[in-house]
């Protein structure tokens, strides 16, 4: 509950000129004039604007640090801005649950995973974020329209930017120390904050956002404040706006400041208001979705793809902001597939035609440093979704061309697998780059044309989802050939498939315990290739392999399993999350690309070791305040390697599959499947408004009256039919069990009690109505 609804006063006489405004309390109705910094209850009044035509007073709440923002008018509060507040500094004694990182890091199993799952109750954030402290990391702001990006370190230290250092006093050693908070004002905004602690009672606040101008192209200006209270009076308050403001430049007002806020707040909200909405118990969740879309969105230029930006620390440039990693093709299928997945299609179709104008070349080739194989599969499945959500056959007919090149690379790859010897464990794999930096290795030809089983597995979801697509399209244009091609390309995955299950069956080396499943065919030596010293080959980073192959669910149950259990036992997942390489500070969990092993555990239906995940990804591989997002992140809460955008796109794709899944093959979604038990405790409620599927858009919402035996889901379905079956979970709080349901108000038979799941055959009607008793 916003602080907002103690708000006891109403607003008149808003004066922009003389920055004055007269507030009535209610219960005395006496009026009161304040000026700039004066307080009233709780609130300081700090300044007057005309937002398009409105007077428009606003207060903060600076009784506390995390206080909100308010801007209200005669007729009310017109908008609260939440402000969020993390400590960097957590008591010793607080982390690790009790163990030692040394006892983490060299133990080979998960043991704080087993830790977490061996509770019955399911894994909640604040349990996984206390076994790590927060990530030390750094952030940025900027615009969608300039190339420049204002970057900060841990603490608001910039090289470039005005920063914490250079306008507050000893405030070095506040962050030498960790006595840092970091957070966000506006609950989704791309508005950064940090809170320095000078004195009981007393602190500086520096919040920064960019201009969101969009003329601006080559230089980004940012709008700074630096604020200083005691007892909850301003005691300074300076505003700039681009830099420090040395004659002739003059520093804007307070108004300036709000007026450019609130412009930061339409703009988004427009942004964020097409596809999928929601509301969630934890209410931080939608804003942290909506945030990584915006700071995805910030990381480009325009509608150009930027693996990340630039961070200078010590004079060095150490970010991902240089140009050979723009077009990684893992940049492209993350903010694709995750857009679509939220049913944000424009924002998506304007990167596929940036992407396939500037960056696919007509052999399919791919201007960037090194093609991964793989993903040439998953660039196939995602132009499918795109299909699938929009039915806008024009788009893929425009660029049939390179797309037809991409599946005849693929299809030369199996060839040459397939003139191998039926009896090689490796008949019928792709041999191929699996990773971007091949290119950056030593005699590419032969340490990296390897067998790759996750060539496969996303060729043959690619080729599958794509070659569908591809047939309905010639279905609804009259062209036989391009149906006929899309239905080669769907038998063909099936081959793909096949030969995939028969490769990994015969490299599954059983004589382990437990079993271990290596990602390069035929490969008979029992040391992980990303274990092994001066490895010069794709395997250095495992988590690629097993993350492709775990998303395009071709995968035997026992395959995933294979690998997930090896992993759990051998050094290879904390909380779930993929372990990285050793690097400074420790070993590194991996936070880019894992969205698709996060698929897989859940299409086996894992919902607690998913909801792990999820929280681990959450808590450890993003900062607490700011939430940015890490590509690795070290066990110790610094940073292993910079921010970068597909590591970012992780949450809101989790999200999405966590409330409305589909299963890869056959028609039938999954509604609430992942859905945590507290969500469902009495008086809760989920709402999903135009969830994107292959069968049309669908809403829900739930809600619980557990105390009187009742949990209660209705859902809206298109006009015009939904032609696949649904699955309804209700995961009630543990001790309730599932008794009877009705669908529409008649006794429903075709439920699961264990598995907590109504399943309802594909609806005639666009409206059901589940309620489960208990």
């Amino acid at each position: 509950m916003h602080d907002t609804n103690n708000f006891p006063f109403s607003i008149k006489n808003v004066d922009c000129n003389q920055q004055t405004v007269t507030v009535t309390d209610l219960p005395s109705d006496q009026d009161t004039a304040l000026v700039m910094h004066q307080k009233i209850g709780c609130w300081t009044f700090m300044a007057a604007l005309d937002n398009a035509g409105t007077p428009t007073a606003v207060f903060e709440n600076l009784d506390d640090q995390a206080g909100s923002i308010a801007f209200a008018t005669e007729q009310g509060v017109a908008l609260t801005m939440p402000k969020t507040l993390e400590p960097m500094k957590v008591p010793p004694d607080s982390l690790y649950h009790g163990r030692t990182i040394e006892e983490i890091r060299d133990t080979k199993n998960d043991i704080l995973g087993e830790e977490i799952l061996a509770d019955p109750a399911d894994p909640t954030f604040e349990r996984i974020a206390e076994c790590f402290p927060p990530l030390k990391y750094c952030t940025f702001v900027g615009t969608r329209h300039s190339i420049e990006k204002i970057e900060f370190n841990y603490g608001g230290q910039s090289r470039l930017y005005t920063d914490s250092v250079k306008l507050i006093k000893d405030v070095q050693t506040l962050i030498d120390n960790k006595e840092v908070s970091e957070g966000l004002i506006g609950g989704f905004l791309p508005v950064v904050r940090w809170v320095f602690p000078t004195a009981e009672n007393e602190w500086w606040e520096m919040a920064v956002f960019a201009d969101e101008d969009p003329s601006r192209t080559w230089t980004q200006p940012g709008w700074y404040r630096f604020m200083r209270i005691e007892d909850g009076q301003v005691k300074q308050c300076n505003h700039f706006f681009h830099h420090i403001p040395f004659p002739p430049r003059q520093e804007p007002t307070a108004a300036e400041f709000y007026a450019a806020l609130l412009k930061l707040d339409t703009t988004y909200r427009d942004i964020l208001s097409e596809g999928m909405q929601i509301e969630l118990p934890d209410e931080r969740i939608a804003d942290f979705c909506a945030h990584s879309f915006i700071r995805e969105m910030i990381t480009r230029i325009k509608d150009h793809p930027k693996y990340g930006i630039d961070i200078w620390e010590d004079g060095y440039r150490v970010g991902y902001g240089f140009i050979n990693v723009d077009t990684f093709q893992d940049t492209f299928t993350s903010a694709v597939i995750t857009n679509l997945e939220w049913g944000k299609v424009s924002v998506a179709k304007r990167y596929i035609d940036d992407y396939f104008t500037e960056s696919v070349r007509d052999d399919g080739s791919i201007d960037t440093r090194g093609a991964e194989i793989g993903q040439y599969g998953r660039m196939l499945a995602a132009m499918a979704q795109y299909y699938n959500y929009t039915k806008d056959k024009d788009t893929i007919l425009k660029y049939q061309g390179k797309l037809f090149a991409i599946v005849d690379i693929l299809l030369n790859f199996l060839k040459e697998a397939r003139a191998l010897p039926a009896d090689n464990p490796a008949y019928g794999i792709i041999h191929g780059w699996s990773e971007h930096d091949s290119c950056l290795r030593y005699d590419p030809y032969t340490t990296f044309m390897l067998p790759y089983l996750s060539n496969n597995s996303e060729v043959a979801r690619g080729f599958c989802d794509f070659g569908k697509a591809l047939a309905a399209i010639g279905e609804s244009t009259a062209d036989a050939t391009l149906k006929s091609r899309g239905t080669q390309l769907v038998d063909e995955a099936a081959i793909v498939k096949t030969d995939l299950i028969t490769s990994a069956e015969r490299t599954v080396q059983r004589d382990q315990d437990p079993p271990y499943l290596p990602g390069i065919a035929g490969v008979t030596d029992p040391t992980p290739p990303h274990l092994m010293e001066n490895v010069e080959h794709g395997m250095w980073i495992a988590g690629r392999i097993y993350s492709e192959l775990l998303y395009s669910g071709v995968l035997t149950p026992e395959l995933v399993k294979i690998i997930t259990d090896y992993q759990s036992a051998n050094s290879e997942r904390t909380l779930g999350l993929l372990r990285a390489w050793e690097g400074p500070g420790g070993i590194g969990m991996l936070g880019f690309i894992v969205y698709g092993y996060a698929y897989g555990i859940l299409n086996e239906d894992w919902v607690r070791e998913f909801l792990m995940f999820y929280y681990a990804h959450m808590a450890h591989l993003h900062t607490r305040g700011t939430w940015t997002a890490a590509e690795l992140a070290n066990y110790d809460g610094t940073e292993f390697t910079p921010y970068c955008a597909p590591a970012q796109m992780t949450i809101p794709a989790l999200t999405k599959w966590m409330l409305v899944f589909e299963d890869p093959d056959d028609p039938i979604v999954w509604l609430a499947r992942a859905a945590t038990r507290p969500w469902f405790e009495q008086g809760k409620a989920i709402k999903v408004k135009d969830a994107p599927t292959r069968w049309g858009l669908i809403s829900y919402d739930t809600l619980s009256d557990i105390d009187n035996g009742t949990i209660a889901m209705n859902v809206s379905l298109p006009a015009d039919g939904f032609a696949a079956a649904l699955k309804v979970r209700l995961r009630a709080p543990l001790g309730k069990t599932m008794q009877s349901v009705t669908v529409n108000g008649e006794d429903w038979q075709d439920f699961d009690s264990e598995q907590e799941v109504v399943n309802i055959p594909a609806p005639t009607g666009n409206a059901i109505e589940v309620v489960a008793m208990y």
